[in-house]
């Protein structure tokens, strides 16, 4: 009756035994190698997923950690230890993400140290084998997924994708039978404007399926040529299920005035789309192996055919070209393989007597930790990605009236106001006043929003409208020796005037837009900070004719002080002459300068108010100090 439980006891110890015997095996002079690889690498990561955080389409990427680790904690052969670079091709990128790292030190950027580590895992999981696998190189695909497109090509893709979706998402709603009109990426409904915001144009689900179609290649063992494909179709399905989640919202609105663009229900639409195109994504998957199949499926007789090998080689799931059960051809030729890594020039196990070495050890571990340390300086430092979205803020730093901008203001006739809050008009951001202009027998807008931590870029917003941007430039402010120019101060009339020579300090962006029906808009914009002060505004790198390079700056924070950005903007059915666009820079940069000194005004009145309640403060703390020193 006893031996019963002993022998269960013995198996579970023995058990414990050879599994602990069996991780003792993976140790190598090569675990120290690729640790310190990775320890340099990880200071410079935490500002990067920090940012990454911040950004709603990346937020997959904890997952990748998780699913990365537990493939490899699957399939790793830990009867053989850990292994070095194996070919000179792996030594390569080795090199690569070393460099990679240093120039992460040098030039304080997360986003290089993030590529390297990423160029660490290839290289680490190329070198080690599995238990079925020749080598584990499949599980570095999911990293890839941690690196963000560099210079603002997601933001692009984000925006590319929110035209898309809101196309086809009006497509749909036109054969349901819902009235609509498009704008940009509005769609305007009879009762509300329906703003295809990132969170509902693909932006969550593009990244989060291109993650899921690495996991499958992965996991299935798919050969990894076949990424850019599986990437292809994400891109797909993340539009599809995206045009039904805008339309799912607008019909739910149209028909029963159900508001499902906010809150709980907005989110679980999401979660459904993206779940139906995960298991699309699935199914596109069985069928690229119903049509890829190796011709070894069908019998090791159909190995003696060239043309099959090399089809086999290209289709098989298998990192070592065919699996093992699929003839006897392919053993040799996977022995064949390991039989020349082992032998080969760059093979790591010539290298380990050089590593086992305690003064190499030693120095190795010493650079590593002095590495480290200069990593964590500079990662303490480094500047986080901040995204667009969290630039705005929802309280108000100033407080417009009516009477700020009223009546004749340079060559603008201002004839009405309209405030908006709490982001009831989504194109003029959180908190918006909007003053109507007559110009040149037209009108047009000058807007104050606000709140943002940044210079905020709104030539982009105006190209989501369907406004074409020709060019864009930064001015500095005009000479004039229009008297009017000169502004006092809006509540203190003993203010000096301001300069009436140009400062560049108070520059500011002007963008010339067209459609396609001939009709010209004009964009004026800047930025006045908290304390009235003008932010100038960012160099533009597209005026030396590369577009492309001005995308560089179109999503950076150049400041991140609290400030309200201010803009003109004029609609003329002609092409205007350099004298009247002079004008409409001259009424923008005096309307600007009325905003900035009642911004001033108030800043140096509440500063007044504190001093004189810190005076007060310490007169009473004096008075109420000397009858304790009159004390003996």
């Amino acid at each position: 009756m006893t031996s019963m439980p002993s022998t269960l006891s013995d198996s579970a110890t023995t058990a414990d035994v050879d599994s602990s015997h069996s991780f003792k095996k993976l140790f190598s002079p090569w675990v120290w190698f690729w640790g310190a690889f990775a320890l340099v690498s990880l200071p410079m990561l935490v500002p990067y997923f920090i940012g990454m955080w911040r950004l709603e389409h990346y937020q997959y990427f904890p997952f990748v950690f998780i699913v990365v680790g537990a493939l490899a904690y699957s399939r790793i052969d830990r009867e053989t230890p850990i292994r070095g670079p194996q070919s000179l091709s792996l030594w390569i990128v080795l090199l690569a993400a070393a460099g990679l790292i240093c120039s992460s030190l040098v030039f304080s950027s997360t986003w290089f140290a993030a590529v390297g580590f990423v160029l660490i895992g290839i290289a680490f999981f190329g070198s080690q084998a599995g238990t079925v696998d020749e080598t584990l190189l499949a599980l570095s695909v999911p990293l890839l997924m941690l690196v963000r497109l560099p210079v603002g090509l997601d933001q692009i893709l984000i925006k590319q994708l929110q035209g898309v979706t809101t196309q086809l998402a009006s497509v749909l709603l036109d054969v349901i039978g819902v009235t609509h009109a498009v704008q940009g990426n509005i769609i305007q409904l009879a009762g509300r404007e329906l703003l295809v915001a990132e969170a509902c144009s693909g932006v969550q689900s593009v990244f989060t399926l291109a993650f899921l179609a690495s996991v499958i290649i992965a996991y299935f063992r798919r050969r990894l040529w076949l990424l850019p494909f599986y990437v292809f179709i994400s891109l797909l399905l993340a539009i599809f299920g995206n045009v039904i989640r805008v339309t799912t919202v607008a019909v739910a609105e149209y028909f029963w005035g159900m508001d499902l663009a906010n809150g709980l229900a907005h989110d679980m639409i999401g979660y459904i789309a993206l779940a139906i195109a995960g298991l699309l994504l699935l199914s596109f998957d069985q069928l690229v192996i119903t049509i890829l199949h190796p011709a070894s499926d069908f019998g090791d007789d159909m190995s003696t055919n060239p043309f099959l090998r090399v089809w086999d080689y290209f289709v098989s799931d298998s990192d070592a070209r065919v699996e093992y059960s699929r003839g006897a051809y392919s053993q040799e030729a996977v022995g064949l393989e390991t039989r020349d890594t082992e032998q080969g020039v760059f093979s790591s196990k010539k290298l380990e007597p050089f590593l086992r070495n305690r003064v190499v050890w030693a120095s190795m571990l010493g650079i590593a930790a002095v590495l480290t340390i200069g990593a964590t300086i500079r990662a303490s430092n480094a500047a986080i990605e901040t995204p667009m979205a969290s630039l705005v803020k929802d309280f108000m730093i100033y407080e417009p009236t009516s009477q700020l901008l009223d009546g004749e203001v340079g060559a603008l006739n201002f004839v009405d106001h309209r405030i908006s809050r709490g982001g009831s008009d989504p194109k003029l951001g959180k908190n918006s006043d909007v003053w109507t202009y007559e110009f040149d027998n037209n009108e047009g807008q000058f807007v104050i929003s606000q709140t943002y931590t940044g210079w905020h870029e709104l030539c982009v917003c105006y190209e989501n409208m369907e406004w074409k941007l020709i060019d864009r430039e930064v001015c500095a402010p005009l000479s004039t020796d229009d008297a009017d120019f000169i502004v006092s101060a809006v509540s203190d009339q003993t203010a000096a005037p301001m300069e009436a020579e140009p400062n560049a300090d108070e520059s500011y962006v002007t963008g010339k837009f067209k459609q396609e029906n001939g009709t010209y808009g004009y964009l004026i914009f800047g930025a006045v900070f908290k304390d009235g002060t003008i932010c100038p505004a960012p160099s533009n790198l597209g005026a030396y004719g590369a577009r492309f390079l001005s995308r560089l700056e179109l999503y950076g924070v150049v400041d991140r002080q609290e400030l309200v950005m201010v803009q003109l903007w004029f609609v003329s059915p002609r092409k205007l002459e350099p004298e009247l666009l002079d004008k409409l820079k001259i009424g923008f940069e005096k309307s600007r300068q009325h905003v900035a000194d009642a911004m001033a005004s108030k800043a140096s009145g509440s500063s007044t108010a504190m001093l004189e309640a810190s005076r007060q403060t310490d007169s009473e703390q004096l008075v109420l100090s000397e009858p304790m020193a009159a004390k003996p």
